[in-house]
């Protein structure tokens, strides 16, 4: 039974990194950051790396898993988010 709680509990709340092209605005990366905490995750810009119309931008997130998944389809669906993709 304990296993099984471990389980559940290190499967729900689980880090993930996910990788943003985004228009080269800095407002873009607040965006994704403000998004993430608005649905009560914690979030930090890991890195990212400028090109001369585009960002790439790693972030490490931490929170419920359903909850990812609910932020990652908004910020897709937003002008300026080209693309995403998960690391881990």
């Amino acid at each position: 039974l304990l296993g099984r709680l471990e389980f559940l509990l290190v499967r729900k709340r689980r880090s993930r990194r996910y990788v943003f092209v985004l228009d080269a605005d800095p407002a873009m990366l607040e965006l994704v950051e403000a998004t993430f905490r608005a649905d009560n995750l914690r979030v930090e810009t890991a890195s990212v790396e400028k090109g001369v119309d585009r960002y790439e931008a790693s972030f490490d997130v931490k929170g419920p898993v359903h909850r990812h998944e609910h932020v990652v389809r908004e910020l897709v669906a937003r002008p300026g988010v080209h693309r995403m993709t998960r690391e881990f």
